[in-house]
């Protein structure tokens, strides 16, 4: 097995096939993952990093590669960190190593190999977030930091929790609890009650209609929360717009609106693949909120889910009451921190830890309010120096300081803003 480097953002758009046939051969096949998503990110967010996309081949053919870059520091002893592509402000889920099931585990053996090998000069600490508990990459990468003695631990990133739909709506209600079955058909009927009409986006021209009504309505409804609201970032826009057309033209867009007449007073953006409705993003009128018109619509796009034959609605990460309420499933994504085999390195690890000691221990003693204070003060001087934001607090009033996916729709399902809400 040979490991190559892609540094260049000209051989990143080489990969495409390549990428897009390993990816669904493997047992992470996500939008996370996909080609499009993490080169959009890379041309967003790349400035001041360093590419460094490993790829496996066995003779001419890739059978691994890591979707990663070189996170540069904006100090001069900060550390080189080895980083997914699609972390920061975007927040992607179910990050891994990508291979077939099968090269799963020697593939990340490789690549940590060669990291710890003639790359070991390059890099301080590798930080591998968001992979799910049940990868096979996980498991091979803490494995292989406790055979070659690599400082390392594993932590929690977030907890994703997800609707298991079924074959039919009438089974579906069926499976629910008395109260949940009769909140949905209520709804339901509220739907024609309030003369609201739903749909999903069918065609480029409605695309770009809901996509900026989606923006509107979103910040529109954080601004007068007192927050900033996920597309406040340019960025942060630019980036989604970059993967709206390919998502769209590959059916992995699923974007949904109830207007009343011809106003849009809700929008959800969701991405589907493989029979996963991912919800990501969503905006809401508050002139409408009597309505509840973000109940409303997800009623409305679970039947829509279910009469298209998906599986899964997941609201990603986050525990924010409405969730635990209709989850009947969850999966738990972790983050892996190690150093690089040198003194310094380690040194790095070390202090990274503190540092996470340290905000843990004053998130624990401080009120919400203050923590979001500290946090926004944290923001602002982060900032000007392009560092990432730090990983919301499920649960803390503070996470609303950073967008994430998978939020809430109603303002009393207070939202962890993962990006969605």
């Amino acid at each position: 097995m040979q490991i190559e480097v892609v540094t260049e953002s000209n051989e990143l758009a080489r990969l495409e096939t390549p990428w897009r046939s390993l990816l669904a051969q493997s047992d992470c096949d996500n939008p996370f993952l996909q080609w499009e998503w993490a080169s959009a990110w890379w041309r967003e967010y790349g400035t001041g990093h360093e590419l460094a996309v490993l790829v496996a081949r066995d003779g001419a053919a890739v059978i691994g590669i890591a979707p990663v870059f070189i996170e540069c520091p904006a100090w001069p002893l900060g550390p080189r960190t080895i980083r997914f592509l699609g972390t920061g402000e975007v927040f992607s889920e179910y990050l891994s190593f990508i291979a077939a099931a099968a090269d799963a585990e020697r593939v990340t053996r490789e690549f940590l190999a060669f990291l710890c090998g003639p790359w070991r000069d390059r890099w301080h600490l590798l930080r591998l977030s968001d992979m799910p508990a049940s990868s096979a990459v996980l498991a091979s990468a803490e494995e292989f930091c406790r055979a070659n003695a690599l400082g390392h631990h594993r932590v929690k990133s977030a907890t994703c929790w997800s609707i298991r739909l079924a074959s039919n709506w009438d089974a579906f209600l069926k499976g629910l609890s008395r109260n949940r079955r009769e909140k949905v058909r209520r709804h339901l009927r509220d739907l024609s009650k309030h003369g609201f009409e739903a749909s999903e986006v069918a065609t480029r021209s409605e695309l770009a209609s809901a996509w900026e009504s989606l923006k509107e309505l979103h910040q529109k409804r954080w601004t007068q929360c007192g927050e900033r609201g996920c597309f406040a970032s340019p960025r942060f826009a630019r980036f989604h717009e970059a993967v709206l057309g390919p998502f769209f033209e590959r059916g992995m867009l699923s974007l949904c609106v109830l207007r009343a007449g011809d106003q849009a007073v809700a929008v959800s953006y969701c991405l589907r693949h493989r029979g996963v409705v991912s919800f990501y993003q969503a905006g809401i009128d508050p002139a409408w909120m009597h309505t509840r018109p973000g109940h409303i619509l997800r009623a409305w796009e679970l039947r829509r889910a279910i009469e298209r034959g998906d599986r899964t609605y997941d609201f990603l990460g986050g525990d924010t009451e409405y969730k635990l309420q209709w989850a009947t499933d969850h999966e738990e994504t972790f983050e892996i921190l190690a150093s690089a085999p040198r003194a310094w390195a380690r040194c790095q690890r070390r202090l990274a830890t503190a540092r996470r000691d340290l905000e843990d221990s004053v998130r624990t003693r401080v009120s919400a309010g203050a923590w979001n204070v500290l946090r926004r003060l944290k923001r602002t001087i982060a900032t000007p120096f392009g560092w990432y934001p730090a990983r919301p607090v499920p649960g803390t009033v503070a996470a609303h300081a950073a967008p994430r996916a998978g939020g809430a729709l109603e303002p009393s399902e207070p939202s962890v803003l993962r990006a969605g809400s």
